[in-house]
């Protein structure tokens, strides 16, 4: 699950007002510089579900069910503010169906990311291939590479 939402103008303020007392600092919380470089979070969460079954039900042991759920708040890793969020570029109604549809560019694009990932699998899952895993790259570069293998920066978790 992944939820976007802007920055409040006073980051220290919107920060500090959101938890009681002081904030101590620490590697994992962002300075104010890096804060104000960036001008939204990203919210990450995931769940788990387990069943726990019995061996013979009684009324005293039934199954349990349990659910957790994990959600931590992080800096953006690629800051996309320069892109304008004010009004439409254009009217979608006005656009041609292929400005939606996948061209020559795009199709090359995606069977040369498809070789990279089946190349993956094939050098993992089948020991005969595994002296091919030098020549699979690791990684689908892109242009966001640089930074999407940073680390991110935890603001707080909840």
């Amino acid at each position: 699950m992944y939820a976007w939402f802007p920055l409040e103008k006073d980051v220290s303020t919107s920060i500090a007002s959101s938890t009681p007392g002081s904030i101590p600092p620490s590697p994992a919380r962002p300075t104010q510089e890096l804060q104000l470089a960036h001008a939204s979070y990203i919210l990450v969460g995931d769940n788990v579900d387990k069943t726990i079954r019995v061996r013979h039900m009684s009324m005293e042991h039934q199954f349990q069910s349990l659910h957790y759920f994990q959600c931590y708040a992080a800096l953006d890793r690629v800051d996309f503010c320069h892109l304008p969020n004010e009004s439409p570029i254009g009217n979608v109604s006005e656009l041609p169906m292929s400005t939606f549809l996948p061209n020559l560019a795009d199709c090359s694009a995606l069977r040369e990311n498809y070789a990279i990932l089946i190349g993956q699998e094939v050098v993992q899952k089948l020991p005969y291939f595994k002296i091919f895993a030098n020549y699979i790259p690791d990684h689908i570069h892109h242009e966001h590479s640089e930074a999407m293998s940073r680390k991110s920066v935890l603001v707080r978790k909840l």
